[in-house]
């Protein structure tokens, strides 16, 4: 379409639409838009600022840059649509979330959202508006329509749940397994750099790989090519009937043109079903896929079974951009790709080349074009699009949506949502979105009428001389109020996460805005029951929601990508657990005495000889004091090693843990320090779910310090939040270097002891 309609016409029409060079607007989720295309818009203002006309030469610049590096119209619109869908599945989301108040209460489904109440910068929602919106989504996405080969996608990707077993070229006994290669890229490079730190020769490698990542970018652009051409195809279709679809298209089951996830109804997806077990990233069954405007989603596991081909394609698209990558051959591609440098490089380029030719096959003989939109109906739906009152509002709507996902978590916890703070004015409800002397939401328990909680917007808190204004606080009522739940909503592209620290390091710097120093901040001021700093776009390095930062009492999780379609199932269970009625009534018991013990192994190299004799002196013991066992063992980052981190049990006994244990490859080690600090941490997400352990370090080395752990982990902030938690902690002193430091700062503590293997089978294997 490049000859039809001008890239850098419609590279215009979005910048200036999107108010670019305004300052802040850059700074949100429209920054994803760019960065899809590899362009930095702060790097592009930064030498600009101060100019005179100075937002017109940003402008200028920015459409520039778009237009050059968009390599087709339809990418151009499918990353403005991907955007876009977000706000669209907030503002469905917020409707249905109002609409349960006035079927209620009575009255109109109209709601107005605003800030601090004024007309000036707000939106209107109702079902009217959200259907104008759908109306031109549907229009720009179909900027080109055309025939997908479904047989030749599922060729190509054959996702069984388990691996991508598809190969390039397609259907060749011997081929490149090309699409699990390309997942596993994903911890290729952060292992690669780690060993050409050490290794010089492993530099050649680490220049090539960003040719493979950039080829596999450009393959994943055009297997979204095919997604939004099937959903332009089922959009010409409008009551999903297969009469309706396009006759040469291949038959498309009825389910696929309705798929709804559960709780989302009129939102369809692609999505395919993965387990924990087979991908890395995934802590339960889930569907994993896009949605119809080709964001990645992660919904929990329907079992529905495979419905479409095109469900493979979008499942492979959403794992590549979300980071997870089968588990099945990790340690067999390390052990193979990290023979020699020349071996990971020729394997690099082969993916790249592999790439190239399967982006081509894809767009030329899979897909073929069968229409496209003229420039005027383009130019007009785009420019009515941007003129939506999403894109002005989007940091409140945000706002406005975690609420609201918040209220959900509470409902599903068995509470039951009121909303005094959204009031009838007329034929409209309004929703003031600022500081409120008065909570905006109350809860009450379904099972306890009586014990009832109150949601804060924006309450003006006062901790240490220092206000603290959380977007969403659910707290205690009456005059000794107590929050119990603090959620912050961030909407700023790419946060850095901060320097690691433990809640005893009290209050960060005011002007430290970095996710942990936020955590920080309202745990230590307002020492709610559980902490959520929750970021719209990523948080770099990716987190894991379900770790806890904090202690058991005073939790911390940060979550990026945190938007529709993509709410952690742990947010879920740690509102639930921050709002159960002991916490509501003030009652705080003592941690529970310990009835599980977690054996952290260290399985490198140096242990070998020692494990078989200590193992053997466990197994020789009695533990019928203990109700479960388990282990974590652990070896170190990167090359040549099988695994980081493993767990197993839980087990009845000690002897059928260690039969279990036994099968476990072996790991290498060949620095210092091992991965203990990661150990420590899968301990603490243990405890986080279970409760206090009694836990047993077998190691010969000390663990990374924070610096050199390639995930930011302190081993002495994961110590320590077990002993708050009121875990006992022993380490075994047989094989301890005597200079090792890792844990001298906990001598002296009740719960820590650091002494002969012996000492710990007599204290602990004796009870019972």
């Amino acid at each position: 379409m490049a000859d039809v309609v001008p890239h850098r016409d419609l590279a215009t029409l979005i910048v200036d639409g999107l108010e670019i060079g305004t300052g802040k607007q850059d700074s949100g989720a429209i920054g994803e838009i760019f960065g899809a295309f590899g362009i930095d818009l702060d790097a592009i203002a930064r030498p600009l600022r101060g100019k005179a006309d100075e937002k017109r030469l940003i402008r200028r610049e920015a459409a520039r840059q778009l237009a050059e590096s968009a390599p087709s119209l339809s990418a151009l619109v499918s990353e403005l649509l991907r955007c876009g869908g977000r706000y669209t599945a907030m503002v469905r989301d917020i409707y249905a979330r109002l609409a349960k108040h006035a079927v209620t209460t009575g009255g109109p489904r109209t709601f107005r959202i605003s800030r601090d109440g004024l007309d000036v910068a707000g939106v209107t929602i109702s079902e009217a508006f959200i259907e104008r919106i759908r109306s031109l989504e549907r229009t720009v996405r179909a900027v080109e329509t055309g025939t997908i080969d479904e047989d030749a996608v599922r060729s190509f990707v054959l996702w069984d749940g388990g691996g991508l077993y598809g190969t390039w070229p397609v259907d060749s006994a011997d081929g490149f397994r090309l699409p699990d290669a390309l997942l596993h890229l994903a911890w290729l490079r952060p292992a690669l750099q780690a060993r050409a730190e050490h290794e010089p020769a492993w530099s050649g490698p680490l220049a090539v790989i960003g040719a493979a990542e950039n080829a596999g970018k450009a393959l994943v652009a055009a297997g979204e090519r095919l997604v939004r051409a099937h959903l332009a195809n089922l959009d010409r279709a409008p009551v999903f009937r297969l009469t309706d679809v396009d006759p040469q298209l291949h038959e498309w089951p009825q389910q696929v043109a309705t798929a709804e996830p559960a709780g989302r109804p009129g939102q369809r997806v692609l999505v395919a079903t993965a387990t924990p077990e087979h991908l890395h990233g995934v802590n339960e069954p889930s569907d994993i896929g896009l949605d119809e405007h080709l964001d990645a989603v992660v919904l929990p596991g329907s079992g529905r079974g495979r419905q479409s081909n095109l469900e493979e394609l979008a499942g492979f698209i959403a794992m590549w951009r979300l980071g997870h990558w089968p588990t099945a051959r990790r340690a067999d591609l390390e052990l193979r790709l990290f023979a020699t440098p020349d071996t990971l490089a020729t394997w690099l380029n082969q993916l790249r080349t592999a790439c190239d030719e399967a982006s081509e096959w894809l767009q030329r003989r899979v897909f073929r074009k069968t229409g496209s939109m003229s420039v005027e109906v383009l130019h007009r739906a785009v420019q009515e699009y941007l003129n939506l009152p999403l894109w002005q509002n989007r940091s409140l709507l945000y706002e406005v949506w975690v609420l609201c996902a918040t209220l959900d978590a509470a409902e599903h916890a068995g509470w039951i949502v009121e909303l005094p703070g959204l009031l009838q004015d007329g034929d409209v409800w309004r929703l003031s979105e600022g500081r409120t002397d008065r909570p905006v939401g109350m809860l009450r328990h379904g099972a306890t009428p009586a014990a009832h909680l109150e949601v804060w917007r924006e309450p003006a808190r006062v901790a240490g001389g220092v206000e603290l204004t959380p977007d969403v606080a659910v707290s205690t009522p009456g005059d000794h109020r107590r929050d119990l739940l603090v959620v912050e909503a961030k909407d700023q592209y790419e946060m850095r996460l901060g320097r690691v620290r433990p809640l005893s390091d009290g209050m960060p710097d005011p002007n430290d805005k970095t996710p942990i120093a936020v955590a920080l901040r309202y745990a230590n001021g307002l020492r709610p029951r559980a902490t959520w700093v929750c970021n719209h776009c990523d948080i770099k390095p990716r987190q894991q929601p379900e770790v806890n930062r904090g202690d058991f009492w005073t939790r911390m999780h940060l979550a990026g990508q945190f938007r529709p379609g993509n709410v952690p199932p742990e947010f879920g269970a740690s509102v639930s657990w921050a709002l159960s009625l002991g916490a509501a009534e003030h009652r705080v018991a003592a941690p529970p005495e310990p009835r599980g013990l977690v054996l952290v192994i260290d399985v490198t190299a140096s242990m070998h000889t020692y494990l078989t004799s200590a193992l053997a002196r466990l197994g020789a013991a009695e533990w019928s004091s203990f109700d479960q066992i388990r282990a974590v063992l652990y070896s170190d980052h990167g090359y040549p090693e099988p695994f980081l981190v493993r767990k197993f049990g839980p087990a009845p006994t000690m002897a059928a843990l260690l039969e279990a244990v036994a099968v476990a490859p072996s790991g290498h080690g060949g620095d210092v320090e091992e991965a203990l600090e990661d150990a420590m941490q899968r301990c603490r997400e243990l405890v986080d779910d279970l409760g206090p352990q009694v836990i047993l370090v077998l190691t010969d080395a000390p663990a990374h310090t924070v610096d050199r752990c390639p995930y930011g982990i302190d081993v002495q902030v994961e110590t320590r939040a077990l002993l708050r938690a009121g875990c006992r902690v022993y380490v075994a002193s047989d094989h301890q270097p005597a200079r090792d430091a890792t844990w001298a700062a906990f001598a002296g503590h009740p719960g820590f002891r650091k002494a002969p293997l012996s000492e710990f089978i007599g204290r602990e294997g004796a009870r019972g």
